[in-house]
C-alpha cells in the first residue's frame, strides 16, 4: 500500500532486518560482478529529512548505482559514489528483492540517471513489510526518528559492517 500511514512498531525488526539483508545481497553480487564496479560504503544512520517511509522499503538508484534504501527512519545510504556498469549487478538483485518499479527516472542529464525507485517485498526468502510511503508533512520529527533509529541498533545491532568499499572479483579498481 502506497499511502500515509503511521510508524508500525510490529514491523521494525523484519525491516530492520531487512535493511541488512538488502545492503549484504547488493554487496555479495557486487563482488561476484564479473564487470569492473565499485562503490564506497557508507557507515551512517538514515537522514530523517529525506524519504520516510510509514513502513517496508524502497530501493532507489542513483546514477545506475543500487545504493539508497527509504525507510521509516529516512534515507539509508549504502553507498556513496562509484563505477563500472552496475546494470547487470542490479538486474540479478531485483527479482530476489521482489522488486516493483514505484516511479522511473526523476532526473536524468548527460552524467547519469536519479531512480528509477522500486518498492522491495522480500530478500530471497526472507519477506518484507509492504512499503507504505509518508507525505513529507507526515514524516516523524528528526529527534524521534533518531531515537526510535537508536533503540532499533541497540536492539538489533548493526546494519552495516566494517567495509569502506566493495569492489567486483576482478579487482580492477
Amino acid at each position: 500500500m502506497l499511502s500515509g500511514m503511521p510508524y508500525r512498531f510490529g514491523n521494525v525488526s523484519r525491516t530492520f532486518e531487512g535493511i541488512r539483508r538488502v545492503r549484504s545481497l547488493i554487496l555479495s553480487l557486487a563482488e561476484e560482478a564479473e564487470e569492473d564496479i565499485w562503490m564506497a560504503l557508507r557507515k551512517n544512520r538514515p537522514n530523517p529529512f529525506y524519504n520516510q517511509t510509514a513502513e517496508g522499503l524502497v530501493l532507489e538508484l542513483y546514477y545506475g548505482l543500487p545504493n539508497t534504501l527509504w525507510t521509516p527512519w529516512g534515507k539509508y545510504r549504502i553507498g556513496g559514489s562509484g563505477s563500472g556498469n552496475w546494470e547487470p549487478t542490479v538486474e540479478s538483485a531485483l527479482p530476489r528483492l521482489g522488486a516493483i518499479c514505484l516511479r522511473g527516472e526523476r532526473y536524468s542529464s548527460s552524467e547519469g540517471v536519479i531512480g528509477p525507485y522500486y518498492t522491495l517485498s522480500r530478500v530471497d526468502d526472507f519477506d518484507l513489510p509492504e512499503a507504505a510511503l509518508k507525505s513529507h508533512g507526515d514524516y516523524t520529527g528528526y529527534e524521534e526518528t533518531n531515537k526510535r533509529w537508536a533503540e532499533a541498533c541497540q536492539r538489533f545491532g548493526r546494519v552495516d559492517d566494517d567495509r569502506t568499499e566493495v569492489v567486483s572479483r576482478t579487482g580492477a579498481y
